[in-house]
């Protein structure tokens, strides 16, 4: 549990606060969303032998909320600990987790995806971590780990059929799209974007192979290509094979 803080902590997107990393550490990687939680902050601090600390976060957005964030107890046990994982072996973890939750149809019921921006802003903020910064941790992250691998083909579908998460996760990004950009979608954390998504390179949003070539998800076009049966129903992945639009 202790590891799983100390990741979380080095690679997240934006900073966490006490209740999230208790939820977040609480996920087994690959799993779904939790339905219950059953440790406390104070006992994870303990665990941590209080390696970890909260502190207010002066970033304005997160400074409004006057919210309390999770940080290492000093810089030196920060670079204790990129020695034990590296960022890639950090964002592995987080992304199967973040990918696993996603693939739970008990995330979808906790309301979150179907929020307006101010709605979003009221809660606690939690789901956004997985929703909004799974592409990111999976582009830091190794992407030819067999868990994440399989997690990430799932979640994207078929090359022609992606599956109805992923289409969800298009329209959460349409409905947030830049005010004067309605193709453009900013994804923000902690005072700074994280991502620039231009949606239309994502349509049809039926076409996972999309959102493949977009996020360049290689493990995912590599389990395609595998299949001697995908590439007979699905011959537009040969153009991808030599390099052409795909």
């Amino acid at each position: 549990m202790a590891d799983r803080a100390f990741q979380w902590i080095m690679c997240s997107w934006r900073p966490l606060t006490p209740n999230e990393l208790v939820e977040f550490v609480s996920v087994e990687p690959g799993d779904g969303f939790p339905e219950e939680i059953k440790i406390t902050f104070e006992y994870l601090l303990e665990v941590c032998n209080n390696w970890i600390t909260i502190s207010g976060d002066q970033s304005t957005k997160y400074r409004r909320n006057n919210k309390e964030h999770c940080r290492f107890s000093h810089l030196s046990i920060q670079e204790y600990l990129e020695q034990v994982w590296s960022q890639e072996q950090a964002n592995t973890l987080v992304a199967k987790v973040c990918v696993g939750v996603i693939l739970d149809n008990n995330y979808f019921k906790s309301g979150f995806v179907n929020d307006t921006r101010s709605q979003r802003e009221r809660r606690s903020g939690r789901s956004d971590i997985y929703f909004d910064g799974w592409f990111a941790h999976v582009s830091a992250a190794n992407d030819s780990d067999p868990n994440l691998s399989y997690l990430l083909t799932t979640f994207l579908g078929l090359p022609t059929q992606s599956s109805w998460q992923y289409r969800a996760w298009i329209d959460h990004l349409e409905s947030r799209t830049h005010p004067k950009r309605e193709s453009v979608c900013d994804i923000e954390g902690s005072g700074k974007r994280l991502a620039r998504i231009e949606t239309w390179q994502l349509q049809p949003k039926d076409s996972a192979l999309r959102g493949v070539v977009y996020f360049k998800l290689d493990s995912v076009l590599q389990n395609w290509l595998g299949s001697t049966e995908m590439l007979r129903d699905y011959p537009e992945l040969k153009t991808c094979i030599s390099g052409s639009r795909c």
